[in-house]
C-alpha cells in the first residue's frame, strides 16, 4: 500500500465506521424494544472482524472473508460497511476493475438512504470518479463527481476536482469559471485555496505563482547569532527540497538556515514495526545523541523524516521537538502531509507548502514561542489535519513581535538579504504559493 492509499484508506474506513454505528442505531430505533436478534448480533461481530483486519492492512483477508459474509447477508444498509471495506480492500491490492464493481453495488443501497446518512457516502462517488478518470472515461467520471457533490457541496477537493473534469475534457473557459466561482465561496481553506490559485494562474497566465506577492525583504536582515540546520533523514521522499525550505525560514525567522548532512539511525533504534511509526521521544534522543557534534549554544536542529510520526499517548504527530533554550532538536514528519495528495491537486507544490508550513510552527516551538489565538497563522495548533489547511505560511503580529524580540537579545551581527537570495525568495514563494 502506498502512502497516499493509507489516508485514503483511513478516511472511507473512519466514514464506514460512523455510518455502520448510526445505522445500527436507527435500525435499533424502528424495530423497537424486542428479544435480542442474533443474526443483527452476527452480522455486527462480522463487520468488526473485516474492520479488524482492514485496519491491519490485511486486505487480501477482507475480500477472502468479505465475499461469504455478503453471499449471506446481502449488500444491505446494515451490511454497507462490510461492502465498502471489501471494495477498498480491492482498491489497496490494485484491482481497479473489482473495486469499482465493489462500490457500483453499494449506489442501490446508499439511494434509500435519507439525505443526512447519503451524505456519509460522498466518498463512494469520488472514488469511482477518481477511477473513471484513470481510464479516461471522463464523461461517467464528471457525472460520479457530481453525484457527489450534490450530497456534500462543500467538499472543496471534490470541486476542484469536477474543474479539472472540465478542463480535461476540453472545456478550459468552463474550468476557469468554475474555479473562480470556488475561490470565491467562504468555505476553502487557505490551501484549498492555493491550489484553485495555482489552476486559475496556470490556465489564465500559463504561469506558475503569476498572482502571488512574495514578501519584501528589501530593508530585512539576516542575524548569525541564532541559526536553524535541517537535518534530512534517510526516508526523506526527493520531492522534499530542504534548502527551498530554508528559504522559507530566514524570510520568517530571520535566522540564518541551512541543510546538514543527513544521519543514518538504524530502525530497530526507533522505528516501531507494529504501528509502522517511528517513536518520537526515541528518535529525538538518538538525533542529539547522533548529531550532538552539530549543536552547539543558538542552533536549533530540525531533522525531516519521511515516514510517520507518534509521541506519548497520540496516534501520530506532525513533529515532535524541544521547546525553548539555548539550542533545541526536533523532527518533523513529511508522511501524511503527502500521503493522501493526488496529481491533480497539485501535488508537488503543495507537499512543499505544507512541509514548509509545518517547519515554520516547528522552529517556533523549539525557538521558545507562545502559540497564537489566529487559527491561521503558521504557528497555530491544529486539532487535525483539516485545521493544518486553514494555516497560511504569513507570520502573525504576535509572532514577529516575539522574533523581534528574540533577535533584539540574541541575534547578533545581521546583514542584509542579497540580491541572490531576493530571487530565490521569489522562486520560492511563487512556486509553492506561500501567501
Amino acid at each position: 500500500m502506498t502512502s497516499r492509499d493509507a489516508v485514503r484508506t483511513l478516511s472511507l474506513a473512519l466514514a464506514v465506521a460512523v455510518v455502520a454505528g448510526s445505522l445500527g442505531v436507527l435500525s435499533a430505533r424502528a424495530q423497537g424494544p424486542a428479544a435480542p436478534d442474533t443474526s443483527a448480533s452476527d452480522l455486527r461481530a462480522d463487520t468488526q472482524r473485516i474492520a479488524r483486519l482492514f485496519y491491519a492492512g490485511q486486505h487480501e483477508a477482507v475480500v477472502r472473508t468479505a465475499s461469504p459474509l455478503l453471499a449471506r447477508y446481502g449488500v444491505t444498509s446494515a451490511s454497507l460497511p462490510i461492502a465498502l471495506f471489501e471494495a477498498e480492500s480491492q482498491l489497496q491490492l490494485g484491482r481497479r476493475d473489482e473495486a469499482a464493481g465493489g462500490y457500483e453495488r453499494t449506489l442501490p443501497v446508499i439511494a434509500t438512504l435519507n439525505n443526512v446518512e447519503q451524505r456519509d457516502f460522498a466518498i463512494v462517488f469520488f472514488r469511482l470518479a477518481l477511477l473513471a478518470r484513470e481510464k479516461r472515461q471522463l464523461d461517467q467520471a464528471l457525472a460520479r463527481t457530481q453525484a457527489g457533490l450534490r450530497l456534500e457541496p462543500q467538499n472543496t477537493w471534490g470541486q476542484i476536482f469536477l474543474g479539472e473534469l472540465f478542463n480535461e475534457r476540453g472545456d478550459r473557459a468552463r474550468a476557469v469559471s468554475h474555479f473562480k466561482d470556488v475561490a470565491a465561496a467562504a468555505f476553502p481553506t487557505n490551501e484549498e485555496r492555493a491550489v484553485l490559485a495555482i489552476k486559475i494562474d496556470r490556465l489564465t497566465t500559463g504561469k506558475v505563482g503569476s498572482s502571488v506577492q512574495p514578501p519584501d525583504v528589501r530593508g530585512a536582515r539576516v542575524h548569525e547569532g541564532l541559526s536553524i540546520g535541517l537535518v534530512p533523514l534517510q526516508d526523506l521522499p526527493k520531492e522534499v527540497v530542504l534548502a527551498d525550505v530554508c528559504v522559507a525560514l530566514e524570510v520568517a525567522w530571520r535566522l540564518h538556515c541551512e541543510v546538514l548532512p543527513s544521519i543514518a539511525i538504524p530502525d530497530a533504534d526507533v522505528f516501531v514495526v507494529d504501528r509502522g511509526q517511528y517513536d518520537a521521544d526515541r528518535l529525538l534522543n538518538e538525533l542529539g545523541r547522533r548529531g550532538a557534534t552539530m549543536l552547539r549554544p543558538g542552533r536549533y536542529l530540525m531533522a525531516v523524516a519521511g515516514r510517520d510520526l507518534f509521541g506519548p499517548r497520540t496516534n501520530y504527530v506532525f513533529s515532535w521537538q524541544t521547546r525553548g533554550g539555548e539550542s533545541g532538536i526536533g523532527v518533523i514528519s513529511a508522511y501524511r502531509f503527502g500521503a493522501a495528495l493526488d496529481e491533480f491537486y497539485e501535488k508537488g507544490p503543495v507537499l512543499m507548502r505544507r512541509v514548509t508550513i509545518q517547519a515554520i510552527s516547528t522552529s517556533a516551538s523549539m525557538l521558545g514561542f507562545t502559540r497564537p489565538t489566529n487559527p491561521e497563522c503558521p504557528t497555530a495548533y491544529p486539532n487535525d489535519f483539516h485545521e493544518f489547511q486553514q494555516k497560511r505560511a504569513r507570520l502573525c503580529g504576535s509572532d514577529e513581535q516575539q522574533r523581534d524580540t528574540l533577535l533584539r537579545a540574541r541575534g547578533g551581527t545581521a546583514k542584509a538579504f542579497s540580491e541572490a537570495q531576493r530571487r530565490e525568495i521569489d522562486r520560492v514563494y511563487r512556486a509553492y504559493y506561500l501567501q
